[in-house]
């Protein structure tokens, strides 16, 4: 009998189950991207998913469509844009570059230097103002190998 009662009782509080949660941006619907800088107006909606933009700064994140491209937009507080990034296969940035677009290319065509921030990624700044970004622990060391994987703005 005790053992109908423990299993009634594991049944019923949900002990047993096995569910796992899984959170999803928030999305917001704007007419336009915003530019980095430019605040949100209205109210925000409840977002439990927060965005690395630096190696040590989170921000409260969404989800934004723009022109079939998906985004992610960080907003502070007041609502202002801090950080706006996609891995989008559909994007494109001014320049024309595109993730899989490898280090070299990269340099090759707009010169410059890799910046690197420990705790988030290597990157080369874009004149359009993107950063065409590098998974954390990509080795630069083989430029022809490093291959850009998304791109962001801050």
């Amino acid at each position: 009998m005790r053992t109908v009662l423990l299993i009634a009782f594991l049944v019923a509080t949900g002990c047993g189950s096995t569910t796992t949660r899984t959170f999803e941006e928030t999305e917001l619907n704007l007419r336009t991207l915003p530019k980095i800088g430019e605040q949100i107006r209205g109210p925000l909606p409840e977002t439990r998913i927060r965005i690395l933009a630096a190696s040590s700064q989170m921000y409260p994140s969404y989800k934004v469509t723009n022109g079939g491209v998906v985004y992610t937009l960080g907003l502070d507080r007041q609502g202002v844009s801090r950080y706006l990034a996609t891995s989008d296969p559909k994007f494109a940035t001014p320049e024309g570059v595109r993730a899989g677009w490898s280090l070299a290319e990269l340099l090759q065509t707009f010169g410059g230097t890799v910046a690197y921030e420990q705790g988030f990624a290597h990157f080369v700044r874009l004149p359009s103002g993107w950063n065409a970004s590098f998974e954390y622990g990509t080795s630069i060391e083989e430029p022809e190998k490093a291959k850009v994987s998304w791109f962001f703005q801050r």
